[in-house]
């Protein structure tokens, strides 16, 4: 009688050590998925460890400039940023600029190059540096020490000095913030 009752268990324990080890497996094949610990693909943004803005008006009260510089991190592909700038506290407005750069730094049609409110200077080199293609920087690419300029239209977001933006820079592909910078308007 003895041998049978272990006869009869021995299959159960079998399979349910088998489905244990089952569930174990795919748990960890999860795990690796879930919490990104997979091996770094083409889906991974870039880093920027340091950046710096300033915002400036200008003397004619036309414009204002923002200046961002990328200090420190990887190599930006300029095509693949957001330049996203909100400026809801002085004016309600936010825009955003997307498939830079800009050829010879002109943002026309805004259509092309503006989301959101267009609160964007689109007269002739309106953006430079990196951002804008202006016969400087026309390697597609924004690397640490280089600075990009954009400008806002006073007629359609006017700044005084004090008031604040918003300037934030995302990786499009994967939607990360790669740098954030809040800055005050200054006088020129």
């Amino acid at each position: 009688m003895g041998n049978d009752s272990s006869r009869d268990t021995s299959p159960v324990v079998a399979v349910v050590l088998l489905v244990a080890v089952a569930v174990l497996v795919l748990g960890g094949l999860y795990s690796l998925t879930a919490l990104d610990f997979g091996p770094a693909g083409d889906g991974s943004a870039p880093s920027v460890s340091e950046s710096d803005g300033r915002l400036w008006l200008a003397g004619d009260g036309s414009y204002s400039t923002v200046e961002l510089t990328h200090e420190a991190g990887d190599t930006l592909n300029v095509s693949e940023l957001e330049l996203v700038v909100s400026a809801q506290s002085a004016c309600g407005k936010s825009g955003r600029l997307f498939d830079l750069p800009a050829p010879d730094g002109d943002l026309t049609p805004a259509s092309a190059y503006v989301r959101g409110d267009d609160i964007f200077d689109t007269s002739d080199d309106a953006v430079t540096g990196p951002i804008g293609e202006d016969n400087v920087t026309v390697d597609g690419t924004w690397s640490a020490g280089e600075t990009a300029t954009f400008r806002i239209d006073s007629g359609a977001c006017s700044l005084s000095p004090g008031n604040e933006i918003l300037v934030r820079i995302s990786h499009a592909p994967t939607g990360a913030v790669l740098t954030q910078q809040r800055l005050t308007a200054e006088s020129a």
